[in-house]
């Protein structure tokens, strides 16, 4: 997995990439940023063969700077994908997206790539 930078301004959206080898098709894959146990679930990856692309948007305010952040490549089951996007319809509905502070059950952590905001 890697990310297009190691350093990003808060509230910034940067890609991510990577290779989901022996991955099933129709396992689905979000990018998830995490940081001190809290979780946010950010979109289900493009996935093209075994090549995959995703974003995840980092830190949010400049009291972000200098935190250094894990941007995830999460497996999940069905139930969890449909979990992660309510997350999403509840958020951009009413403007909050409050941190997970634990992965659900059916999430598997396939990989990571930690990014630091500046």
């Amino acid at each position: 997995m890697a990310a297009e930078a190691e350093e990003a301004a808060p509230g910034a959206f940067i890609v991510v990439r990577g290779a989901s080898n022996g991955v099933p098709r129709q396992t689905p894959m979000w990018t998830v940023v995490h940081t001190n146990g809290y979780f946010w679930p950010q979109t289900q990856v493009l996935r093209v063969g075994v090549r995959w692309n995703g974003f995840a948007r980092i830190g949010d305010t400049a009291a972000d700077r200098g935190k250094r952040l894990d941007v995830l490549a999460v497996l999940v089951d069905r139930q969890t994908d449909d979990e992660f996007r309510q997350w999403l319809r509840n958020g951009d509905r009413n403007g909050r997206y409050p941190p997970l502070t634990a992965l659900p059950a059916g999430a598997h952590i396939a990989a990571r790539v930690a990014v630091t905001v500046m």
